[in-house]
């Protein structure tokens, strides 16, 4: 497997283990970024009124292809949080309708879900799930006690980003991706193993490692100051890797990218065992 690390522009003296909150473009993505936009500056209304809709089309079955889904069912949007907004927003809720989630829903769809309901009237349910994670099935009958009849099933700008998705693409198909999908995974679970050993909580995950690919999080002990524990991290180490608390419980998120390492992890390991505060 190719080395791909040198591909990426990550300071090479930060531990970068939030490519979950923002990723890291590889350079020959990049360059292809770059080459849209300018060429987009050269001549914006020639661009757009003479090339945008065939490129963009061009993109949408590159990328449907990769998804295994139709280019004609295929938009682009900024992230995530904004496809969700969209959802919400063009759904037509009534008073009585409802919403269902889960409690672990990611906060900023929380907060489209919350403003469309309370703007219609409809509700919003956050259905609970058993921590830790038991079993597939147990999450699916968990979330299927939430299902009402009132429930609702429904699931000018810089274009050079959702063209230059072809390009990110035809990255990993050149870079044997499946393969460094698998040793990103491989760190991972170790490294949750290790942490889950060093700070004597109870996993997560069942043993099915299906639950996780790149990016899995594990519990950690009570903390009484989880943000300087994250600043020290960081001052200390330059370890970039978010900390959270949800209820009662505290957690540390890790992403592992093509771009780390069995240092980074191990790295940060070191600096956990260093800083938390065990039992």
């Amino acid at each position: 497997m190719n080395d791909v690390r040198s591909f990426f522009q990550i300071d090479p003296d930060v531990t970068f283990l939030n490519h979950g909150s923002f990723g890291a473009t590889p350079l020959p993505v990049f360059a292809v970024y770059q080459a849209w936009q300018r060429r987009l500056e050269r001549q914006p209304v020639y661009f757009f009124g003479s090339f945008y809709d065939d490129e963009m089309r061009k993109a949408r079955e590159v990328v449907a292809a990769y998804v295994n889904g139709n280019a004609d069912d295929l938009v682009f949007v900024h992230n995530a949080t904004f496809g969700v907004n969209v959802v919400a927003r063009s759904l037509k809720l009534q008073p009585g309708d409802e919403i269902l989630t889960t409690e672990h829903e990611y906060g900023a769809c929380t907060n489209a879900w919350d403003m469309a309901c309370r703007s219609t009237g409809a509700r919003y349910v956050r259905q609970p799930l058993a921590w830790p994670v038991q079993s597939s099935a147990a999450i699916v009958e968990q979330f299927w006690q939430g299902v009402t009849p009132a429930l609702q099933w429904q699931g000018t700008d810089d274009p050079a980003a959702y063209l230059s998705a072809p390009a990110a693409i035809a990255f990993q198909q050149e870079h044997a991706w499946p393969a460094v999908r698998a040793r990103c995974h491989d760190l991972l679970r170790d490294t949750l193993a290790r942490i889950v050993e060093l700070t004597g909580m109870p996993p997560v995950y069942p043993t099915d490692e299906r639950f996780y690919h790149q990016m899995g999080i594990a519990q950690l002990p009570h903390q009484p100051d989880l943000k300087d524990l994250k600043v020290r991290l960081w001052e200390r180490y330059r370890i970039e890797v978010p900390l959270s608390q949800w209820k009662d419980r505290q957690h540390i998120r890790i992403s592992v990218q093509g771009y780390n390492t069995e240092a980074d992890l191990s790295r940060l390991l070191d600096a956990l065992h260093r800083e938390l505060i065990l039992a």
